[in-house]
């Protein structure tokens, strides 16, 4: 075999065909035996680079067409196994949305959902209690009657709407007055609201039993805490008779939550 000087042969010199994969031994090709850009698409088959060579970061969004990433190619849990918020959407959250339904996906706070949904302004959150538990009052302390609810607003700034009854009995006599006093309370324990109830007095006993409404508001002072709405009752005269829910009353509270 003639032996040939380094860069004698030129490719002028071979045959075409002449050179076939048997005639290359494994491995005998290395990539400093490739001139840059010697290789080009025209020499790789269809299907012939799958994915174990691709190294990490190699494929940027300047190589990812126009629309080729779907939902198909979401996995499930790129949502289910998201973290929760774990708190009230707020004004600043954001959502992504299609704009006009034109492919142009943009990004929205949440507070501007308030300017579309219909119905704002209205009920977002209702809870009531009932209460037909009695209480004989002998003493002129106040006390927790059954209604107590416990509140968590929706959204800072909204206002609640605190409404029910109390079933009042007051009742009188010659020498003293019935007198009965209740008070809703909200969740800083402040009075939202105070009323006393008198049945009056003079030569015959006199009474008062009936419901004696409530209606009170307050907004959630910028914060979205729990608070424990409730009423409370007393007698104002320890000499009277005074009771709360007598002969099968009943009393409610109601509390409304209302975006403002």
């Amino acid at each position: 075999v003639p032996v040939f000087p380094n860069n004698t042969i030129e490719t002028a010199d071979i045959q075409a065909d002449a050179i076939t994969a048997a005639k290359i031994a494994d491995n005998a090709v290395v990539t400093a035996g490739i001139n840059a850009d010697a290789v080009t698409g025209a020499e790789i088959a269809d299907d012939a680079i799958n994915s174990e060579h691709y190294t990490d970061g190699s494929i940027d969004t300047a190589h990812i067409a126009d629309g080729q990433i779907t939902t198909a190619k979401l996995a499930g849990a790129v949502f289910t196994g998201a973290t929760d918020i774990g708190a009230a959407i707020v004004d600043a959250d954001l959502f992504l949305m299609d704009d006009g339904a034109g492919g142009t996906i943009r990004k929205t706070t949440a507070g501007r959902l308030k300017t579309y949904i219909p119905g704002l302004g209205k009920v977002i959150q209702y809870k009531a209690d009932y209460d037909t538990g009695s209480i004989s009052l002998t003493n002129t302390s106040f006390q927790n009657t059954g209604l107590s609810i416990a509140f968590t607003p929706i959204a800072a700034g909204n206002r609640i709407v605190i409404k029910g009854h109390v079933q009042v009995y007051a009742d009188g006599a010659p020498s003293y007055h019935g007198n009965m006093e209740y008070k809703v309370l909200n969740g800083d324990g402040d009075v939202m609201e105070a009323y006393s109830v008198y049945s009056g007095y003079g030569g015959n006993e006199a009474l008062f039993n009936g419901m004696v409404p409530f209606n009170v508001y307050e907004t959630t002072a910028g914060n979205t805490n729990e608070r424990t709405y409730k009423v409370q009752v007393r007698n104002t005269d320890a000499n009277s008779g005074a009771s709360y829910n007598q002969y099968a009353g009943y009393s409610v509270l109601e509390i409304w939550e209302i975006d403002y």
